[in-house]
């Protein structure tokens, strides 16, 4: 027998545009990619492990373990 799914919960429109960070991290804390999943799109990456390059912010403590672990 074929379970019923609970209805769908009204979601939020998407915002087309955020004005500020603040603005995009304060949509993001209070809802879930999950609700959005219709309306995102794949996309390529290439990350590339062996660059020296850091482009995120990391206390240098942790980076120089990070960095002798991985050794």
């Amino acid at each position: 027998m074929p379970r019923n799914k609970p209805p769908a919960q009204p979601r939020d429109p998407l915002p087309e545009d955020f004005n500020t960070l603040e603005e995009f991290w304060a949509f993001w804390d209070t809802h879930s990619t999950a609700d959005y999943e219709d309306v995102m799109e794949d996309v390529d990456a290439h990350v590339d492990i062996h660059s020296s390059k850091v482009y995120c912010a990391v206390a240098k403590d942790v980076l120089t373990q990070v960095r002798e672990q991985a050794r």
